[in-house]
């Protein structure tokens, strides 16, 4: 076991936060070398095992899970999907699309048809939401999507109201930010 000095050195304890210690975490006291509270003995030992290099310390992390990108062409067909497959188990809270058109009038409307995690459709109706709605620079976009676990794919829906002319293309690309647990 550490005494207190190691303990104070390593950072485990902060008298005051006037001059805190890169890393440290607060402790209300030292846990007794026999005994004592079981939940502080967790505490210190966290506090002094360090962490593993390219290993994400457990617990819950803001991420943005990406989508292949789509091409809407004059023979690709009005509705594509854009697809993420998650490597850790992800909550969604806000969607972004961008969309790239070749030309100025190439396509129709750009509409969100539905949002799935899994086979599960995350919109409360069956009409489209326009995908306007889930630009860099919207507001008031959050979401509580289903979480989807390794295994389970978010797929968005997305539909060109009317296909670009010859030679003219409309990109969609996309991500979707959320809670991942790592």
């Amino acid at each position: 076991m550490y005494d207190d000095e190691q303990i104070e050195l390593l950072g485990a304890l902060m008298e005051d936060d006037e001059d805190p210690i890169l890393g440290a975490r607060r402790m209300t006291r030292v846990p007794a070398r026999r005994g004592g509270s079981r939940a502080a003995r967790r505490a210190l030992v966290k506090a002094l095992v360090p962490s593993t290099p390219g290993v994400p310390k457990p617990g819950f992390r803001e991420f943005p899970l990406g989508f292949a990108p789509i091409q809407f062409t004059p023979t690709s067909g009005l509705t594509l999907n854009l697809v993420a497959q998650p490597q850790r188990p992800h909550k969604g809270t806000r969607l972004v699309l961008d969309i790239v058109r070749s030309a100025a009038g190439s396509g129709g409307l750009i509409t969100v048809s539905s949002i799935l995690v899994g086979q599960q459709n995350q919109l409360q109706s069956a009409q489209p939401i326009i995908a306007a709605a889930f630009e860099q620079d919207s507001t008031y976009v959050q979401l509580a999507l289903d979480a989807a676990t390794p295994g389970i794919d978010v797929i968005i829906g997305v539909t060109c109201s009317a296909a670009p002319g010859a030679g003219e293309t409309v990109d969609v690309g996309g991500a979707l930010w959320g809670t991942a647990i790592g």
